[in-house]
C-alpha cells in the first residue's frame, strides 16, 4: 500500500472526480486498478510550511501505516503557483533561491520519515503552465522540483514525476481548472512506480 498525504492534490490517487468530504482517515478507492493508493487528505498547507501538521502526519501514520507500506506527501502546487513568485518580490530575491528553500524546508521534513519507505514526489504542475513557457510560475515549479529530485538522489529517496509528461503530451489533464484527472494521471504514475522498482 501507499499512503498519498497532502493536501487536495492527494485527491487524484484515489480516482475521484470530486472532492469528498474526508480528513485523516483512508479514503477507499473507487476503481481496482488505483488499489495500490490510499490517500489521506489533511487540508490545505504550504509545502514551505508543511512541518507545522507533523501531529496530523503522525496521527495518520501511527493508524494506517503497516511493514512494507510507503509513504507519498503531496505539497508544492501551491508553493510554486503562488507563495515563491510573492516572497521572491517581497525579499527581493530570486525566484530559483525562493524554490529551492521551500523545497529545503519541505524535504527536512518528509526526510523525518525516510524509515516507513518513502517517495519524494514533485509538485504537481498549476494549470496556467501547464503548457510550458518562462513565466514566473513555471521558473518556480522547475526550480523547486529540480532540487526535490536533486535532494532525494543525494539521500537515496525514491524520486517520482509526472511534470514533463504533463508538460509534453498535448491533454486534458485537470478535472477542475486545478486538480488532476486520476484516469489519466494514475496510469502514468504506476508506470513510473514499476519503473522504480517500486512493489505495492
Amino acid at each position: 500500500m501507499i499512503h498519498c498525504i497532502g493536501d487536495s492534490h492527494s485527491v487524484f490517487f484515489c480516482n475521484h472526480d470530486n472532492h469528498p468530504n474526508w480528513y485523516i482517515h483512508g479514503y477507499p478507492n473507487n476503481n481496482p486498478i488505483y488499489s495500490p493508493f490510499q490517500t489521506h487528505w489533511i487540508g490545505a498547507h504550504t509545502a514551505y510550511n508543511l512541518h507545522k501538521r507533523k501531529p496530523i502526519f503522525d496521527e495518520v501514520i501511527k493508524k494506517f501505516w503497516k511493514p512494507n507500506d510507503h509513504v507519498l506527501f503531496v505539497a508544492g502546487e501551491i508553493d510554486c503557483r503562488e507563495h515563491i513568485v510573492k516572497h521572491s518580490k517581497l525579499q527581493n530575491r530570486t525566484i530559483e533561491s525562493v524554490a529551492q528553500e521551500a523545497c529545503q524546508r519541505f524535504f527536512s521534513f518528509i526526510s523525518s520519515y525516510r524509515q516507513y519507505n518513502l517517495i519524494s514526489f514533485s509538485a504537481i504542475p498549476p494549470t496556467t503552465i501547464c503548457s510550458g513557457g518562462g513565466d514566473p510560475c513555471h521558473i518556480a515549479l522547475l526550480s523547486y522540483n529540480k532540487e526535490l529530485e536533486k535532494l532525494a538522489n543525494i539521500n537515496k529517496i525514491p524520486f517520482l514525476s509526472i511534470q514533463d509528461e504533463i508538460f509534453n503530451i498535448p491533454n486534458n489533464w485537470y478535472i477542475d481548472g486545478t486538480h488532476l484527472n486520476p484516469k489519466l494521471a494514475i496510469p502514468i504514475v504506476l508506470a513510473k512506480l514499476k519503473l522504480l522498482h517500486i512493489g505495492y
